[in-house]
């Protein structure tokens, strides 16, 4: 029932394991090169752990902008084929979304260890994760940043057809990037009201990825409230993202 999205889902997760694999070597390849250059003097494995995740949720985040696009696939001229299923819309919606969620967390996870694998070579030992509270919450928010992003996509493109989702999903970064910029830009306290509220939605304002450390940070100010807020409010975007998504899908006619 779902074999298309399936087989999308397979060619972007092989695709994108190549890409990882390619990356990975080269690093070796720089190790083997370079070691004196390329390996740190210091070790910090806080700093560390959080150079880990970002690279995971930050790659899984840019295949989950893509993948995020799948019902408006369904739009583009098989739409009546699609509605013709033995199930509700919703639940081929669900179904869908399950598909590219199970690809974006093997994407996750690979992209996780092949990243926890090259910095504990580039800082000369497996690096220490504690297994507390606070881990588990950055662990939270690394894997649900690509969701928000997923969840997002799925809402802004679900009502339209396949080619315009791609221009949609392709200035999506750029834009929400922008907005993140002017946020913390003296523009003004009307401005700054005004952005504040339109990044509510922007999953970059609860992801401070530049940010290594949770305690300081001149941008928290703008980005970012908390760790556990940063990881509800990410958790939120996805979950409004696909309900919207769902509504205004139902809602096309074939």
């Amino acid at each position: 029932m779902f074999y298309v999205e399936i087989l999308r889902a397979r060619t972007t997760l092989l695709w994108t394991l190549l890409g990882l694999i390619v990356l990975f070597v080269i690093l070796l390849g720089l190790l083997a090169l370079w070691p004196t250059h390329m390996q740190v003097a210091v070790r910090n494995d806080a700093l560390s752990f959080q150079v880990v995740g970002w690279v995971a949720a930050l790659v899984t985040a840019i295949v989950a902008s893509i993948l995020g696009s799948s019902l408006a696939v369904e739009n583009c001229e098989h739409l009546e084929l699609a509605w013709t299923k033995p199930i509700s819309r919703t639940a081929y919606a669900a179904g869908l979304f399950l598909v590219d969620l199970a690809c974006l967390a093997v994407i996750f996870v690979v992209t996780f260890g092949l990243a926890y694998v090259g910095v504990s070579l580039v800082v000369g030992g497996a690096i220490h994760v504690p297994l507390d509270a606070d881990t588990a919450w950055k662990m939270a928010r690394f894997s649900l940043f690509p969701v928000a992003w997923f969840g997002l996509g799925q809402a802004l493109t679900s009502g339209s057809s396949g080619a315009w989702a791609g221009s949609i999903t392709g200035i999506m970064w750029p834009v929400f990037e922008l907005l993140s910029v002017l946020a913390a830009r003296p523009l003004g306290a009307v401005w700054h009201t005004v952005l504040s509220i339109a990044n509510l939605a922007n999953p970059i304002g609860y992801f401070p990825f530049w940010e290594f450390d949770d305690k300081s940070s001149a941008l928290r100010e703008f980005f970012g409230y908390g760790l556990t807020i940063d990881t509800l409010a990410l958790a939120a975007i996805a979950i409004l993202g696909v309900i919207v998504a769902m509504a205004r899908w139902r809602r096309l006619e074939a």
